[in-house]
């Protein structure tokens, strides 16, 4: 039951939990025995080191012996630097053999025992006979016992000694040789049993997993499949778990339902656009009426219009439109009504104009005649002014006065000049208006 109600996430991280804890388990266990391998292997090279040192340090021993025996019986210089050579050889060997046994009281012992006997050799026996036999001429027999009492047995001394740490150090090896294969053999082991008890928990955790998440899902998207399908009658798997799978089912479930609904809607959605499709029918019906109606009264006006257009003003549409329409046509007679009766009131008053147009060209041959009388008036004036003008022009000299006055004349007939040069103007233009008629 807690499976069951255990989320898809849960389940992974408790699968992977348990698959990391056995991972971590048998990679602890193969650590510690490699760390035993790695640990026993450099003890091993340390053992197998300090041999080789303790080894170097007994061969510059031994060469050093054989060359303070060379340089005593040939007294050659490169034999009695080679002495110094391999004391300094010896030294170092032993210096490094002593680092390599730190933490080891036993062989520091031993190395301490060889270091000694190599000083006593060197200062109590090589240094005196070789500094002897460079600088005096002893002989070779009486060389040769300088300081052989004092460092009796320390060359046998070293050797022993080298040969106990080499002994010691190799059975040190020997027992890390065994430790490494025991943990060697552990290891293959742990990794045998390790990866097959992983195997197992695998796929025994991947059983469970597939009977807890996959084999749900499989029936779950069968169900979807079949619903999709157009199958509403199906039985929704897992609707009682409260996992993710449990929340699938339960909207699998809002599906199912809305399916149901939709097939409830689709009845009602039919008949709707059954009702819809009347609807539209009588409305293209009406559509189609009003269409027609609209049409024949376009067609009316435009009649109307057409002869109102050619001058027949009393033209007049009898033919009622439809209800919406027929205003129009009440508003076209009346429009029509009213313009007819403007035109009949502008003839009227185009008559009253001509009857007082003929009077005022009756006045205007009476004015014509007149302006005519005058004009000959003002031509006999202006010869009698012409012949006075030259009466005064002759006697000017004689009287300023009079001649102002005559100036002053003339410009007074030159004006009646003017308004009767403009009254023959005007009896001009009414004779011309008057030759038509």
């Amino acid at each position: 039951m807690l499976a069951r109600n255990t989320s898809l996430n849960g389940k992974l991280a408790a699968t992977f939990a348990v698959l990391i804890l056995i991972f971590l388990s048998v990679s602890a266990f193969v650590y510690s025995k490699a760390a035993a391998v790695s640990a026993a292997s450099e003890q091993q090279k340390r053992s197998e080191r300090l041999v080789n040192q303790i080894d170097d340090a007994l061969q510059a021993m031994l060469e050093q012996a054989v060359n303070l025996r060379g340089f005593l019986l040939f007294r050659s210089d490169s034999t009695y630097g080679d002495i110094f050579a391999n004391r300094e050889r010896m030294l170092k060997a032993i210096s490094a053999a002593r680092e390599t046994a730190a933490g080891n009281s036993d062989f520091l012992q031993q190395i301490d025992g060889m270091q000694k006997a190599a000083d006593l050799y060197f200062h109590e026996l090589a240094e005196p006979q070789s500094k002897a036999r460079k600088e005096t001429d002893m002989p070779v027999d009486q060389i040769v016992k300088i300081g052989v009492n004092e460092t009796k047995g320390q060359l046998d001394g070293f050797r022993q000694a080298s040969a106990k740490i080499k002994a010691a150090a190799r059975e040190e090896s020997t027992a890390l040789a065994a430790v490494q294969a025991d943990a060697s053999s552990d290891l293959r082991v742990t990794l045998l049993t390790g990866g097959i008890a992983a195997a197992l928990a695998a796929g025994l955790l991947a059983w469970m997993l597939s009977r807890s998440i996959v084999r749900p899902i499989v029936g779950m998207t069968s169900a979807m499949g079949r619903l999709a399908g157009g199958q509403n009658d199906i039985d929704v798997p897992a609707l009682d778990r409260q996992d993710e799978v449990g929340r699938m089912a339960q909207s699998v479930l809002v599906f199912k339902d809305a399916a149901i609904e939709k097939l409830r809607l689709s009845g009602e959605t039919d008949r709707m656009r059954s009702d819809a499709e009347r609807q539209r029918q009588m409305s293209d019906d009406q559509k189609a009426r009003e269409e027609a109606e609209l049409r024949f009264a376009i067609e009316g006006l435009a009649g109307g219009l057409s002869d109102l257009a050619n001058g027949n003003v009393a033209i007049r549409i009898t033919t009622p439109f439809a209800s919406q329409f027929d205003r129009l046509r009440n508003d076209f007679n009346n429009a029509v009504e009213k313009l007819q009766a403007a035109l009949q009131s502008v003839g009227r008053n185009a008559s009253a104009i001509n009857a007082g147009a003929g009077e005022i060209r009756s006045a205007a041959d009476d004015l014509a005649r007149r302006t005519e009388q005058q004009a000959a008036a003002v031509e006999e004036t202006a010869a009698a002014l012409e012949e006075v003008t030259t009466t005064v022009r002759d006697s000017a000299k004689r009287a300023e006065d009079v001649g102002q006055l005559v100036e002053r004349t003339r410009c007074r007939h030159a004006g009646n000049r003017e308004v009767i040069g403009r009254d023959q103007q005007h009896h001009r233009r009414d004779r011309r208006h008057r030759l038509p008629d």
